[in-house]
């Protein structure tokens, strides 16, 4: 997949629901992001350094998330077909954390 067209994906993500991804409490990864300005850093980035531990947080703790994440993983970050929706899901987010750090050269914690 070109680096351009995950870039979209992610951006487009502030303008759809897959935030939301059905999380009984409807939580919101856009409206978590508020501490950019505390650490000096862009929304962009703050939301970089969330994201794949907000999908591992909802993953662990809402089920319905799981079929969700994994088309994420197979069909967004192009990850090989894992056997079972949590695997993929899991590697999704491993995929897209591996992306963040490894291609876009973002720190991926607050540190």
């Amino acid at each position: 997949m070109q680096r351009e067209q995950l870039c979209y994906g992610l951006a487009s993500w502030a303008l759809n629901s897959f935030c939301t991804s059905g999380y009984k409490t409807q939580a919101q990864l856009h409206a978590l992001e508020q501490f950019s300005s505390t650490y000096d850093m862009t929304h962009g980035l703050a939301l970089a350094i969330i994201t794949p531990k907000w999908m591992t947080y909802l993953l662990n703790k809402d089920e319905t998330v799981v079929a969700d994440f994994a088309r994420f993983g197979l069909n967004v970050m192009g990850i090989q077909d894992q056997g079972d929706d949590m695997a993929n899901a899991k590697a999704g987010i491993e995929a897209l954390q591996s992306f963040i750090k490894d291609e876009l050269h973002l720190p991926t914690t607050l540190k």
